[in-house]
């Protein structure tokens, strides 16, 4: 295995001349003829690397984003000299990009110019590139989507605003929705836009309209 003390002991010639190591070091190597004559060949190793190569990335982000980030993996220097390389696509190359659209584990491999190769995983967890939903209570009276038709003076707000946002990534800043009446009179008729809008943690945002139709 390597050491001052390893020795490797050849008794007489019918031994084989090739001897193998497994990690540098002093090796001595004691040869001995049949009438009891000996010496000593001391051998050192210094060539040998086994260590796997290793990487590191830049421009993953650690806070919620809503573009998909360019994050870059590069492969690092070893210590021993020997050149380290991400390997993609049948080519060594000493860095490569990749852009994620979504959240997850982006496995590389990394290899060396003598053989030794490794895996390096990228987790990817503060990407949300879609908007929050809102959900309409289907039990009130003002369920679905369509436009709601009322008769004046006859405006339930406390049914009509009976909708939630959720998101199941960076997740919403407020489970109930931002809601804006404009010009709205329940007294008056007329076709009234109302929006409710939601904002997830990474900045999307979604806008539901309902129109109230005052008859």
């Amino acid at each position: 295995t390597g050491g001052e003390n390893d020795t490797i002991f050849i008794q007489n010639a019918a031994q084989s001349p090739y001897h193998t190591v497994l990690s540098n070091g002093r090796y001595a190597f004691k040869y001995m003829d049949e009438a009891g004559n000996f010496d000593v060949l001391y051998v050192n190793v210094d060539g040998i690397d086994t260590t796997l190569p290793e990487a590191t990335a830049s421009g993953n982000p650690t806070e919620w984003t809503n573009k998909a980030p360019t994050i870059t993996v590069s492969a690092l220097p070893k210590a021993s000299g020997i050149k380290a390389y991400i390997y993609q696509n049948g080519v060594n190359k000493e860095s490569t990009s990749f852009t994620p659209t979504q959240n997850g584990t982006y496995s590389f491999m990394v290899t060396d110019e003598i053989g030794n190769s490794s895996t390096y995983k990228v987790v990817v967890d503060h990407v949300d590139l879609n908007a929050p939903t809102m959900t309409i209570n289907t039990q009130n009276v003002y369920k679905g989507n369509r436009d709601i038709f009322i008769n004046a003076g006859e405006f339930d707000k406390d049914a009509f605003e009976d909708v939630a946002a959720s998101d199941g990534e960076s997740g919403v800043v407020s489970s109930v929705p931002t809601i804006e009446y404009g010009a709205f009179d329940q007294n008056k008729p007329g076709k009234y836009p109302i929006y409710f809008r939601a904002r997830d943690n990474a900045g999307n945002e979604t806008t539901l309209t309902r129109n109230i139709l005052v008859i």
